[in-house]
């Protein structure tokens, strides 16, 4: 196991790496002058000037580089041109509420898949099944923008249920959060609700197949206890896998919803760094999102790996 976690470990900095460069060298490959994009309109050309030396822009980008990860490597993201605040404090207030929204859409993405998943592969071939797998596929094809549109005019506009926009902190207000959050998490939790249906019915449907199954029955064990204790957990290892791949999606997800709901996360801090040419700040960003990708995806493999011995010991091996 020790080995197992090592060499997991180490590919996840190597891919962190990798992730540092693709993004540094992405970044300066936007189209247009930096310096001229920091400045006010009409700035001459000795203030472009000091911008450019002020922000290391007329270095060589490997140098620029290794300035740059010298300097995350100590904490130090940088100063946004823009505001003037640290990178460091502004992603300090903008990742909570990604996280908060992150996490709710998973829990409720969860709550949503899991039972139907089981009660489709339950109920196989029956107007339950073919319901759940028409939900998945508009889940599926029905873009985040779409849904969201549509639940601020039908909860916002039309019914006055919830808000249209805005963030209310949990620690100010919990239910006013709650009141803000949840639309944006149901958008949100559609597309990865969709998916995890479909892989929990195929892993319960496969579950209910095997050998332990039968004898499990045969044994005279209630259907609770079958489902429970024996298909479930092995079905659930999917689905963790699932949940940890598509965290990717999801992040993608926050930079639309998270501006059509108005939501001060992580997702409008992208939009608004790539409009305003924030190098600082779009470079943090993007890092902060390719390392929580990459580390939640070692935390799956490790979760995966203990729920299933299988997958440690040929990982040893190999």
């Amino acid at each position: 196991m020790r080995w197992y976690v090592l060499r997991k470990v180490g590919q996840a900095l190597l891919t962190l790496f990798i992730a540092s460069v693709v993004v540094f060298f992405g970044v300066r490959a936007l189209p247009g002058d930096a310096a001229t994009a920091m400045s006010s309109e009409g700035a001459s050309p000795e203030v472009l000037a000091q911008i450019r030396q002020q922000y290391g822009l007329d270095e060589p980008l490997p140098v620029q580089y290794a300035d740059w990860i010298g300097h995350v490597l100590t904490g130090n993201l940088g100063t946004s041109p823009q505001t003037g605040l640290a990178v460091s404090a502004v992603l300090a207030d903008r990742i909570p509420v990604t996280l908060e929204l992150t996490a709710v859409a998973v829990l409720i993405a969860l709550v949503i898949s899991i039972p139907i998943g089981i009660l489709a592969a339950l109920k196989r071939n029956t107007a339950l099944d073919y319901l759940s797998t028409t939900g998945s596929m508009l889940g599926l094809s029905v873009p985040h923008f779409w849904f969201g549109i549509l639940f601020i005019l039908l909860f916002a506009v039309r019914l006055h249920w919830l808000p249209a926009s805005g963030f209310v902190p949990f620690a100010t207000d919990s239910v006013s959060n709650l009141q803000h959050i949840i639309m944006p998490a149901v958008v949100l939790a559609i597309g990865l609700a969709a998916v995890l249906i479909r892989q929990m019915r195929s892993a319960m449907l496969q579950s209910l197949g095997e050998d332990y199954i039968r004898t499990a029955r045969a044994k005279g064990l209630a259907q609770s206890a079958v489902i429970g204790k024996h298909a479930l957990r092995n079905s659930l290892t999917a689905v963790v896998t699932v949940v940890g791949l598509q965290v990717g999606a999801l992040i993608s997800g926050v930079v639309v919803t998270e501006q059509i709901f108005v939501v001060p996360g992580i997702g409008k801090l992208t939009l608004d760094s790539v409009f305003n040419r924030d190098y600082p700040t779009l470079q943090a960003v993007v890092l902060v999102t390719a390392s929580v990708y990459i580390v939640v995806n070692l935390l799956t493999d490790l979760v995966y790996s203990a729920l299933n011995p299988r997958v440690r010991i040929q990982g040893a091996v190999t």
